[in-house]
């Protein structure tokens, strides 16, 4: 089998748009196919050509020597610009042998494009079916059933093997159509500059549409076009001109009503065209929910573990079984196997949790806390040691006028709980009545006038009527800008354990950690002389801004740090803070200043640093790390663990060229031994156990218990041998189609022991415990589920500052 490998022309606009070089390289391959006479031939060029924008891969040899065309490309900015390439090809003598020497990208991008011919629609990693839906109506919502397909190496023993993972997924789009969206908006009191705010909620976004050949597709928007309706005309693929009205009448018998915009879009799917069309927006559906649809995802998207394995099996059986997909696997000497690998591992001792009061540990794996509330009951025994002084703190209790009567004694009564814990700190109540629409103004009324020097010894405690994203987010933004801590109660808390439980997060917010455990009884190595555990996450956004003459959309990143210092003599320490980036600004309107013109797009420079996700957590962590030495001075530690939040195996590799150099030098400047782990918690490998192994689960396959521990199937990051060291652990007891193992990838382990990678697993898994807002088992360790929840909450304020307030940095303020 030949493998030609084709470069395309290189220039400075395929650099900054890697999207070029693939539409450069599937129009040369169109050309070529127009020169055969055979039309079998010409759909292999076509269809059975892998393009990765660097490369092209035929099973297949296209010409001989080289090949020269001139192709045209038109890009959007301030005005549409055609650029006009040479592109020369020349076939590589090279063969590309699958077999002995497999490239994962090649492998990855042919299987992809198999599993296209049965999923054709591409919404990130997930290849989506729209002829096979879940659909809630009283929910509003609709599951599309789809897959992740993926090829990679992994190792087992001592040996690699090359697998085939394939993950059953979900994509839930709304039932409103986009039409009742923009009328919802249209609307909304207040909204001005309608054209701008509708390309600002929709230019960018996933849509959906339930018709056409395959059951219907997934698109991008691309602009919302001013100047066509439904009684715009277009021509059909049959050479006959036609509108849109008359087209779905007489197709699909819907009356498309007047005077509605089509939105500009482009299909997402592999091997799809990238040539723009126009769609009304009364067939096409948001591929993104309202904020109250969110809270049904966990019921939705369950997928139990023996529905997974039948749904894994039907997606590789309806391919296998495809003429389409099997021609294209067979030409590059592909085979896809379908039995499932057995893997060895082993559950991790129960961890001892230590109670402040209790006489004796408890243990997680006992029998009476294996219920959801976990060791919750517990709590309420807690008795801290006598403190030698007591630090009084201001409570400012924000009560809305209406619920006065009911909430009024609340804060009395957590006070009293607190003294009668012996906790280090009281209560001097003071409450402030407000007005929920007005609570930004109230709160800023009272906690501007606090001197600055009794900030760090006050506390808000703020109650809303209800759960309500953006008076939240005005609580918290409006406070935390001065350095002030707030807990909020949306809930009526009428019981005493629910006011326990507000009680135990406050004392966490202010220091004081309800529970803990002993570190060295699990991982002595690592943490006998102390250690330093670093938790990196990052979020991201697009902040909408409007002004008189335009509408702007900025990139907004957020990298939260969180480090919790332990040593078995002093306990426990807590230091945070977090860094702001800002990309390339968004520019909205309608380009040449007519109002019948149809809008675009345009980025133009922003004045804020552009951010580079590749360096911007090494950037963070760097200032970061002496900040938290000057912090810790005064304790003892030898080693320092950063463990990098990831989502993908991208961010992986990023981690491994510009993290460790970060965690060596602050190492190696101040005599500590470093270690780096990246998290993975949305890894896509599951394990399912089989019921014959555990005691009364019937006959459906099941998920691992809680400690499975293994280093067995941990994938080599891009192939890369340097990243097979790792293992996952499965930290939270969960019987529900969702759980997860998280994967760790141990990408730098310093002059540590290569034996310590047991102990770090048994660490994370004693740390799964300890978040402060949950007596159970978490999927995420302490530090990464701390720096996880201070991203996402931050990333959502409108007005970020760049640093924390000093007086918080101490404190777990984001719980």
């Amino acid at each position: 089998m030949s493998g030609n490998k084709l470069p395309p022309t290189t220039t400075s606009v395929l650099d900054e748009r890697g999207d070029i070089k693939i539409q450069l390289q599937e129009q040369f391959l169109r050309r070529v196919a127009k020169g055969k006479d055979d039309v079998t031939e010409c759909n292999n060029i076509v269809h059975r050509t892998v393009c990765t924008g660097q490369h092209m891969y035929s099973p297949i040899r296209l010409f001989e020597g080289s090949r020269s065309e001139e192709i045209s490309v038109t890009t959007r900015g301030k005005a549409p610009t055609k650029h006009f390439f040479n592109v020369t090809v020349t076939q590589s003598d090279a063969p590309l042998d699958m077999k002995e020497s497999p490239d994962l990208l090649v492998l990855n991008n042919v299987v992809q494009q198999a599993f296209a011919t049965k999923f054709p629609s591409k919404v990130g990693p997930k290849l989506i079916s729209m002829e096979e839906m879940d659909t809630y109506e009283h929910d509003g919502v609709t599951c599309l059933h789809g897959v992740i397909p993926r090829v990679t190496k992994i190792m087992i023993g001592n040996g690699v093997s090359n697998v085939l993972q394939v993950s059953p997924a979900l994509r839930v789009m709304s039932n409103m159509s986009v039409m009742d969206f923009i009328s919802k908006i249209r609307e909304q009191p207040g909204t001005r500059k309608y054209w701008e705010t509708l390309e600002l909620k929709l230019v960018g976004k996933k849509v959906a549409t339930r018709y056409g050949s395959r059951g219907g597709a997934v698109y991008r928007v691309s602009g919302v076009s001013q100047s066509k309706n439904v009684s715009s005309t277009f021509e059909s693929k049959k050479g006959v001109e036609m509108t849109f009205k008359s087209y779905f009448q007489d197709k699909y018998g819907i009356t498309l009503t007047d005077n509605q915009p089509l939105l500009k879009v482009k299909e997402c799917g592999i091997g799809r065209s990238s040539r723009p069309v126009f769609l009304p927006v009364q067939v096409v559906q948001l591929l993104h929910l309202e904020d109250h649809q969110l809270s049904l995802l966990p019921k939705i998207c369950s997928i139990y573990p023996q529905e997974r394995m039948k749904r894994m099996q039907s997606a590789l059986t309806s391919v296998l079984a495809c003429d389409e997909a099997k021609g294209l696997l067979r030409s590059f000497g592909i085979t896809l196997g379908t039995t499932p690998i057995t893997i060895q591992g082993e559950v991790l001792p129960e961890v001892a949790v230590q109670i402040p009061g209790v006489a004796n540990e408890i243990f997680t794996g006992s029998a009476q806390y294996t219920s959801p509330l976990g060791f919750a009951m517990e709590l309420s025994k807690i008795k801290f040691p006598e403190p030698a002084n007591r630090t009084t703190y201001t409570l400012l209790d924000f009560v809305p006028e209406r619920l006065q009567r009911f909430r009024g004694k609340i804060s009395q009564d957590i006070s009293k709980e607190i003294n009668q814990c012996r906790s280090s700190f009281n209560f001097d109540i003071q409450t402030h009545k407000f007005e929920v629409n007005n609570i930004r103004q109230c709160l800023e009324k009272v906690v501007g006038n606090i001197d600055p020097s009794k900030r760090s010894t006050t506390f808000a405690l703020v109650h809303l009527e209800r759960k309500d994203k953006f008076p939240y987010l005005d609580v918290k933004e409006t406070l935390l800008k001065h350095g002030i801590l707030s807990q909020v109660v949306a809930n009526d808390p009428k019981t005493n354990v629910i006011q326990k439980m507000i009680q135990q997060q406050m004392s966490a917010k202010i220091g004081t950690l309800n529970w803990s455990a002993d570190l060295t009884k699990t991982s002595p190595t690592l943490t006998q002389d102390g250690i330093v555990i670093i938790g990196i996450d990052t979020a991201n956004t697009m902040k909408d801004s409007f002004s008189e003459s335009k509408a702007t959309r900025t990139p907004t990143f957020v990298v939260a740090l969180v480090a919790f210092h332990f040593h078995p003599k002093s306990g426990w320490s807590h230091f945070c803070d977090h860094a702001v980036l800002r990309g390339k600004r968004q520019t909205f309107g309608t380009s040449g200043g007519s109002a019948g013109g149809d809008t675009e797009t345009t980025a133009t420079s922003a004045t804020d640093e552009h951010y580079d996700v590749a360096t911007s957590v090494a950037d963070a962590l760097r200032p970061f790390l002496v900040k938290m030495h000057v912090h810790f001075k005064d304790l003892e530690y030898t080693t320092v663990l950063c463990a990098r939040g990831s989502e993908s195996d991208g961010e992986i590799i990023k981690a491994q060229f510009h993290d460790p150099e970060v965690v060596s030098e602050f190492c190696k400047a101040h005599g500590k031994k470093g270690i780096l782990v990246a998290a993975q918690r949305g890894s896509k490998t599951r394990f399912f156990f089989d019921p014959s192994t555990m005691n009364g689960c019937g006959k459906d396959l099941v998920n691992p218990p809680r400690g499975f521990y293994t280093a067995d199937a941990v994938p080599l990051t891009d192939g890369n041998e340097e990243l097979s060291s790792g293992f996952y652990v499965v930290g939270a007891r969960c019987n529900l189609g969702h759980a997860k193992a998280t994967k760790y990838n141990v990408i730098s382990l310093g002059s540590s022991p290569v034996g310590v990678s047991k102990e770090i697993a048994s660490l994370f898994y004693t740390l799964c415990f300890l978040f402060p807002n949950k007596a159970d088992g978490l999927p995420y360790p302490l530090p990464l589920k701390a720096a996880n929840r201070y991203a996402n909450l931050f990333v959502l304020m409108s007005h970020l500052e760049k640093s924390l307030d000093d007086t918080l940095k101490p404190r777990l303020h984001y719980l």
